[in-house]
């Protein structure tokens, strides 16, 4: 998320945050459950607090001092491109500028046979209406049927933990950005649907 800013010029008082995570802080919900198994179910208070999902964007917006509203969320596997659609509408409908963050970790030990997640990966999106100079590119966002191929990544270790990680789904949008491309990407997006971006270098 820090990483999203240098360099990038932005209002306090207008940036909303949008965080995103498949399943939030596992290691936390691991020590709790852990807890509930001992004499007393003796659950520490500050793991308790740090359980809810919106902990992260909390704790970001008490370093930053941000008073601007935060939504965090999940949708299983896709929930990177539900994060992206949601920070899109937030800027449609309140012109304000948002910080998306999109993060997950693989599991402790005792819940990797309930969630398989291999690999750490997060990334950070500082995004603007498209009217803004100084752009590094305009994204157009459309639900369309599931029926063209989602994008994939051709280095086959990039593939690997585009699969590996929710939060890795973003690799197609992260290397066209990288490269200054333009051209449309399919990023899953429910059951029956996928996220079409079409993305032009500024």
């Amino acid at each position: 998320a820090q990483d999203a800013q240098i360099d990038s010029q932005f209002d306090k008082d207008k940036l909303a945050t949008v965080f995103s995570s498949s399943d939030g802080d596992l290691d936390v919900v691991d020590k709790i459950i852990s807890s509930l198994c001992l004499e007393g179910s003796p659950v520490s208070p500050t793991h308790f607090h740090n359980s809810v999902h919106n902990a992260p964007s909390g704790y970001w917006s008490i370093a930053n001092k941000l008073h601007t509203p935060s939504t965090s969320l999940s949708a299983f596997d896709n929930s990177f491109t539900v994060g992206l659609l949601e920070a899109a509408s937030q800027i449609l409908s309140t012109e304000n500028d948002v910080l998306f963050v999109s993060y997950d970790m693989p599991p402790p030990p005792l819940l990797k046979p309930f969630r398989q997640v291999d690999h750490a990966f997060s990334t950070a999106l500082h995004l603007t209406d498209a009217t803004r100079t100084g752009l590094v590119a305009t994204i157009s966002i459309e639900i369309v049927e599931n029926n063209n191929e989602i994008s994939k990544m051709q280095d086959s270790n990039l593939e690997i933990l585009r699969l590996a990680n929710p939060a890795a789904r973003a690799l197609p949008l992260l290397e066209c950005l990288a490269n200054n491309s333009s051209t449309d990407i399919y990023l899953p997006y429910l059951s029956d649907g996928a996220l079409k971006l079409s993305v032009s270098a500024c």
